[in-house]
């Protein structure tokens, strides 16, 4: 059947309009196609800040293990607490939230203790003054870790009693951890990565009433 001139017109002009149409809808996929990859990438730019912010926000509030000192060159030793991995860090929090006395002490090392994956196993105490481990405490020590599983990770901790000055107090606290820590990686199968070393300085939480209770080293052993 022959064609008409008419339909065969507008046919053509429909045709055009899809095509222009058609057109259209290319320039639009284009333009969204293009504003895609503009969030895309202002969200992968915009997400690293954030990142960024995040992670030097965590580090600007995480608590130092000895705020008030420049860093000291101790074996094991922890100068700043943003280092310290989960179970490290989590009881690291928790004793430095203990400001009081042995009632808040209890407190807080019942909640640190309640999932039986930290336990503070061990005291050693020192004289006034004095930041090395005697070899009775030093037995006491070894016999206390070597009943611990060889899987365990410690985590030292120095203290010292309220009568001497801040800054030495806290120098000594952490000479006598370090001493600790040293004997305690003398134990066959307990690598030194598995070991570290804080102090706090000055305290009373052992003792309100008498000093020298206050003039420890703390063990603890994490799973």
């Amino acid at each position: 059947m022959a064609i008409k001139l008419a339909d065969l017109g507008k046919m053509k002009a429909k045709s055009g309009a899809l095509n222009m149409e058609l057109d259209a809808l290319k320039k639009k996929l284009i333009a969204t196609n293009k504003e895609r990859d503009e969030l895309k990438l202002k969200f992968k730019t915009d997400g690293g800040k954030l990142q960024a912010t995040i992670a030097a926000l965590k580090k600007a509030t995480m608590p130092q293990a000895n705020a008030n000192l420049p860093k000291l060159d101790l074996p094991m030793l922890v100068n700043d607490a943003s280092t310290l991995d989960g179970r490290f860090l989590s009881v690291f929090k928790g004793l430095n939230r203990v400001k009081g006395g042995p009632d808040e002490r209890e407190k807080v090392y019942a909640e640190l203790t309640e999932d039986e994956k930290s336990r503070d196993i061990h005291l050693v105490p020192f004289d006034v003054g004095l930041s090395a481990v005697a070899g009775k405490e030093e037995q006491e020590l070894k016999t206390a870790v070597n009943n611990m599983d060889k899987s365990s990770r410690f985590l030292v901790v120095g203290y010292a009693s309220t009568d001497g000055d801040a800054a030495s107090d806290r120098k000594i606290s952490s000479e006598r951890a370090s001493n600790v820590a040293q004997k305690i990686t003398a134990v066959p199968g307990v690598p030194q990565d598995q070991v570290k070393v804080i102090y706090f300085g000055q305290a009373n939480q052992f003792n309100a009433k008498y000093l020298s209770p206050n003039r420890v080293v703390e063990v603890w052993r994490l799973k």
